[in-house]
């Protein structure tokens, strides 16, 4: 088995850079979305209890 050329990444560079821009489709592109369209996270959902009641 020969050595890698010269200026190529190793794996590890590789994995690295998939990971990123994995979590980049998974966070960051839904994160973006909901801020130009001026939406929220919590658009849409009820309020776990939505009447106050008393404390007991």
């Amino acid at each position: 088995m020969e050595p890698p050329a010269p200026g190529t990444p190793d794996a590890g560079v590789l994995r690295v850079v998939a990971g990123e821009i994995r979590w980049a489709a998974v966070f960051l592109a839904p994160w973006l979305w909901r801020r130009i369209t001026g939406r929220s996270s919590g658009d849409g959902r009820t309020a776990k209890r939505p009447r106050l009641l008393p404390m007991r």
